[in-house]
């Protein structure tokens, strides 16, 4: 009975500890779980997905004329009327100003009276310039014939004193023939004579090599002045190769000349030896009175006094050549050159053309027309004022349209090109103007981190001066990888997410940040698209957090 009631009592204090227990582990719960939700960061995902990555370029501009025109006139003109006014819209064909007619009428015949003297200096020109060529030819002609004579008479007298002097030694050689007899059963003379004749045949043959490398030479100089003047000039006449044929064969025609002389000097020593020879041949007898060394004194003497007179015949011919080639050298020098003439039709044309423009004027009636529908943007005279050598006034070409131009950032480049569309927006509340496209982008000469685009409008678009938005929308290609900007971090300069993992834990499964790193293809202020490699299709990547997380932080997905 007493062990009965002790059990009971046992189990009845292992119940109540096993209550309490439960009880403690239920509050301990519930503690966990507040403090849990109150120091565990709640966080928003979201998977990658395809989107289309849009660029957006705005800014602001200014409505600027799309063609300038300067309006200008002759000048020393007074103005007596001014209707032109900075800032005005004219038509075309409205008048601008009106100038002075007496001042247009006195310009007109002081430049008629100028352009007559220049004609008139000119035609003096003109008449002295023939008189001195017709003299120069003259004086040329006198000197070419001086040459020549002074070459032939050179020559003549030369030629004579080597045949005097030949004829001297012959006479010499004829001597030592009848002076030696036979020996050997050869005649010693004879042998004389044989090896002279010999020696003149070569130097014969060498005179007419030296005549035939002459005519090569000359006909080589031929071409090659042919060529010349057909590169400077183009193909030529056979009048005019004829012409240059003729100048270089007339220059080395003294050269030629000598040679034929020498060789005709030559081929009569030759055959004056050859007679010499026959005659030796056929007779060995000398005949002379005088013993034979006052004969042989005789013949050197004869034969040293030929020499000499020879040689001087010879200086006498150079001397005579190279001065009459220097006076012909003189008369064939080009002139200084004379540029008045070039001068003077040069005022003259330029002279003729304000006539026209002053009788064009007149004929005007001494008023200046708008050449086009424009804005007067400056002004650079007033009324009595005489018109300048530069613009009277400018005016904005308003018949070539408008542009727009505003400014944007060198980063923003990559975003804009020539032909994309745009929309203006006018400050002052008018319609958008849709359908327009970038014109030009030019960086801009003053901040070179700023570029200007331009965007051209049609006629009667929007005036000058306006003030107006632009926005230009480039939509990318769809990409496969993108998440919302607001997930990106940046460390380091390179990118990276945070993405919600399970990890099992001694408490159980628990959601952690872990980093990954990734690479940015495009992103605008809403999306960025990554490389593919970056992420995969299941990660939950952490898009906002109630708290500042970093990775390895303990987070929970934020209830809904």
């Amino acid at each position: 009975m007493i062990r009965s009631k002790g059990m009971k009592s046992l189990r009845q204090k292992a119940f109540f500890m096993l209550t309490i227990f439960l009880v403690m582990m239920t509050a301990f719960t519930v503690i966990s779980r507040a403090a849990d939700s109150v120091t565990v960061a709640q966080v928003d995902v979201e998977k990658i997905s395809s989107k289309v990555i849009e660029h957006t370029v705005e800014g602001d501009g200014i409505v600027k004329e799309n063609l300038e025109r300067a309006i200008s006139t002759e000048p020393g003109i007074m103005v007596e009327t001014l209707f032109a006014v900075p800032g005005r819209q004219v038509e075309e064909g409205e008048l601008l100003m009106q100038l002075r007619m007496e001042d247009i009428e006195e310009q007109i015949e002081n430049l008629k009276a100028e352009i007559k003297k220049l004609e008139l200096n000119n035609q003096d020109l003109d008449s002295k310039k023939k008189a001195e060529q017709q003299k120069k030819s003259v004086q040329a002609q006198r000197a070419r014939e001086d040459y020549e004579r002074a070459e032939t008479e050179g020559g003549n007298r030369l030629a004579q004193a080597q045949a005097a002097l030949a004829e001297a030694e012959e006479k010499l050689e004829e001597f030592y023939q009848a002076q030696q007899g036979e020996s050997g059963g050869e005649d010693l003379t004879v042998q004389t004579l044989q090896q002279l004749c010999k020696e003149r045949e070569e130097e014969l043959s060498k005179i007419q090599a030296r005549i035939d490398a002459l005519l090569e030479k000359t006909e080589e100089e031929v071409l090659k002045e042919i060529r010349l003047a057909e590169e400077e000039n183009g193909p030529l006449t056979e009048a005019q190769k004829e012409e240059i044929r003729a100048r270089v064969e007339q220059a080395n025609a003294q050269d030629l000349t000598d040679a034929q002389q020498v060789l005709q000097e030559a081929s009569q020593a030759l055959s004056e030896a050859q007679s010499a020879l026959a005659e030796a041949e056929s007779s060995k007898q000398a005949a002379g009175e005088q013993s034979a060394k006052e004969q042989e004194a005789q013949l050197l003497a004869d034969i040293e006094a030929k020499r000499q007179a020879c040689e001087e015949a010879g200086k006498a011919k150079e001397d005579g050549e190279i001065q009459a080639g220097r006076a012909l050298e003189d008369a064939g020098a080009a002139e200084g050159s004379d540029s008045t003439e070039k001068i003077n039709n040069l005022d003259l044309d330029a002279k003729k053309k304000s006539l026209e423009k002053l009788e064009k004027l007149k004929e005007d009636q001494g008023q200046i027309l708008s050449p086009v529908k424009g804005v007067v943007t400056e002004l650079k005279v007033s009324a009595g004022d005489h018109t300048p050598d530069t613009a009277l006034m400018t005016l904005a070409d308003l018949s070539s349209g408008c542009r727009f131009v505003m400014q944007i950032d060198k980063s923003q480049e990559k975003y804009i090109a020539r032909k994309d569309p745009v929309r203006l927006s006018p400050a002052d509340g008018q319609k958008d103007i849709e359908n327009l496209e970038v014109e030009s982008i030019t960086p801009d000469a003053e901040d070179k981190t700023k570029l200007n685009v331009t965007v051209l409008l049609p006629a009667d678009t929007l005036e000058i001066g306006t003030a107006a938005k632009m926005t230009s929308m480039r939509k990318e290609k769809v990409q496969d990888t993108c998440i919302p900007v607001e997930a990106l971090h940046m460390e380091n300069s390179k990118y990276y997410v945070l993405v919600a993992e399970e990890k099992k834990t001694v408490l159980g499964t628990e959601l952690t940040a872990t980093r990954k790193d990734v690479v940015v293809k495009d992103k605008n202020s809403t999306y960025a698209a990554l490389d593919s490699s970056s992420l995969l299709p299941d990660d939950r990547i952490i898009t906002e957090s109630d708290r500042t997380i970093d990775a390895g932080s303990r987070v929970r997905l934020r209830e809904t």
